[in-house]
């Protein structure tokens, strides 16, 4: 809904759908139906695109981080679960209803400006994570540190 209504706004836009196949979908915009791909061509899918839409309302998500680490700008849902990683000064924060992405990302789509200096900031953000690995050990960690906690009160 979102994106229809963005296409209305900006009848050229053109989307690349990226995760999963939609060629049974009817959508009235341009796009590429880029479907499953392998984390290599995601990647390269990211570093075209001016603006990458990342959803994800109930749960933690690196997908901003690597976003951000393809010099694409992040738009992603607000919410506890992202504002600890993504705000205002190093992405896009768009609201969860169609209409408030839409007029979100119409805004910033019509200001290079901006989106020059989130993709800039972004990037900086994303070179503070090296790999999946030791965002993996910090989780690790933590869950360890809360296992010893409990064992110590037993």
């Amino acid at each position: 809904l979102s994106l229809c209504r963005l296409h209305e706004k900006i009848p050229e836009i053109e989307v690349i759908m990226a995760g999963w196949d939609v060629g049974n979908y009817k959508i009235p915009f341009i796009h590429l139906n880029a479907g499953s791909i392998t984390a290599p061509e995601l990647a390269d899918v990211y570093s075209q695109c001016d603006i990458c839409i990342v959803m994800s309302s109930t749960n933690l998500s690196l997908m901003p981080i690597e976003v951000m680490a393809c010099n694409s700008v992040c738009a992603c849902t607000m919410g506890p679960n992202n504002d600890w990683m993504v705000n205002e000064n190093n992405a896009i924060m768009i609201p969860n209803d169609p209409i408030g992405i839409a007029d979100t990302l119409y805004e910033a789509l019509n200001d290079p400006e901006r989106l020059a200096k989130l993709r800039k900031a972004g990037l900086e953000f994303a070179e503070h994570y090296t790999t999946w690995d030791k965002e993996a050990d910090k989780v690790y960690q933590y869950i360890e540190k809360g296992i010893r906690a409990d064992i110590e009160k037993l």
